[in-house]
């Protein structure tokens, strides 16, 4: 018999799941690629947050909860599922190096050094194969002690930073015209990864629980965004914020000892979040990836070595971090529209979940517009999927991506 979990494990365990240090530097980017007025974006994507939030926790009660992939093959067929599954282990990787960036320039903020995030990001795809490699997993309880911390760090550093804001950080408010709000609504797609974890925790909480757990994960996320990003804003300015944000509002609150502070937070939780990641990259490519005659695991070294070759491919630039998270963004945006188009064959009709999928979907189209030529590498991705289907039809299975 599953143990069923309380309303407050329940809902750290979700926000746990949303929540990660994408949050750190995600809002910086997308302040910087659309100024102030990257707030409107991002209040929609919060608002297709709950949608999918909904849709998921439908999808639970619906089929028990199995992840994306199976719910994509039940309303498509295998193939659709397979696709689903490729998405995430190919695309994904390329994001497990943004992370890696994101902790680097965290540091960089402390130490300096025009190199100093990709080689942090190097040595800690190194450490998260390592780690996996010999089978150490973050527990969700040490996974729910970070988000808390986390949540801790965010809370403090708005508190202490925002009596220094101001309101002309806020003017011109779309310095870059209001066209750069497609960009950066595409960047903050990041934020969107995790919802479906309302489907595959359902079998665990009490039916009365699920709608207040979900909704309490919706806001308590939601004003962890809303309140860094306007914080960044007003006390930084969007053209003054670097890639280590919160670093730069704790030195403006508390000192230099503020940034030591966050350099120290910023990197374990980036190494926590990136062994997450790949520890459930390993578990989806141990179906996808036939066994190689090698004495290590194919399923966990082949999306390292995506994750090096996407770091190695934008080595140097200064905008490696953005065209990272677009990759991935692209990749993520067909697995949610795929899996809200399936929600609305699954489904009820005419219930609250079908009809938070059939907004989904027509949200989730519009960022495949705002992907733009990002779409190219999911385009591959699929293509090549399914001649590798036709070309070995006795695997028809996969494990769906959690």
């Amino acid at each position: 018999m599953t143990t069923q979990l309380s309303f407050t494990r329940g809902t750290a365990l979700y926000v746990a799941a949303v929540l990660g240090p994408g949050i750190l530097t995600l809002p910086a980017l997308a302040a910087r690629t659309a100024g102030p007025a990257f707030l409107i974006p991002l209040v929609l994507i919060l608002v297709l947050s709950a949608l999918l939030a909904v849709t998921f926790v439908g999808l639970g009660r619906a089929t028990g909860g199995r992840g994306l992939a199976d719910y994509v093959r039940q309303g498509f067929g295998d193939t659709a599922g397979a696709v689903v599954g490729v998405l995430f282990y190919v695309g994904v990787p390329p994001g497990v190096a943004a992370l890696g960036l994101f902790g680097g320039e965290y540091l960089r903020a402390a130490v300096g050094g025009q190199h100093t995030p990709a080689a942090v990001a190097l040595v800690l795809i190194a450490l998260t194969y390592a780690l996996n490699a010999a089978g150490l997993r973050l527990s969700s309880a040490a996974q729910v002690l970070l988000t808390g911390i986390l949540l801790t760090l965010l809370l403090v550093a708005i508190v202490l930073a925002a009596p220094h804001a101001t309101g002309t950080n806020f003017t011109p408010f779309a310095p870059h015209g209001w066209g750069a709000m497609a960009p950066a609504a595409f960047l903050l797609v990041w934020a969107l990864t995790g919802w479906e974890a309302s489907a595959n925790l359902f079998a665990t909480l009490r039916p009365g629980d699920v709608l207040r757990i979900t909704t309490t994960a919706v806001v308590i996320i939601a004003v962890a965004f809303l309140g860094l990003s306007l914080t960044l804003v007003g006390v930084l300015g969007s053209e003054n914020t670097s890639a280590s944000p919160v670093a730069d509002l704790l030195r403006v609150a508390i000192g230099p000892w503020g940034v030591v502070v966050a350099v120290v937070l910023a990197l374990t939780l980036t190494l926590a979040n990136m062994n997450s990641y790949v520890a459930s990259l390993g578990a989806l490519g141990r179906d996808l990836v036939p066994r190689l005659p090698s004495r290590h695991d194919a399923s966990l070294w082949i999306p390292t070595v995506i994750a090096v070759a996407s770091l190695a491919a934008t080595w140097g630039r200064a905008d490696a971090a953005t065209v990272l998270v677009g990759v991935t963004a692209a990749s993520q945006v067909p697995v949610l529209l795929l899996s809200c188009g399936a929600a609305l064959r699954i489904l009820p009709g005419a219930t609250a979940a079908w009809w938070a999928a059939l907004a989904a979907v027509v949200a989730v189209a519009a960022l495949l517009v705002a992907a733009g030529a990002y779409l190219i590498c999911p385009v591959v991705i699929v293509t090549a999927t399914v001649v590798w289907r036709r070309l070995r039809p006795g695997r028809q299975t996969v494990v769906a991506p959690r």
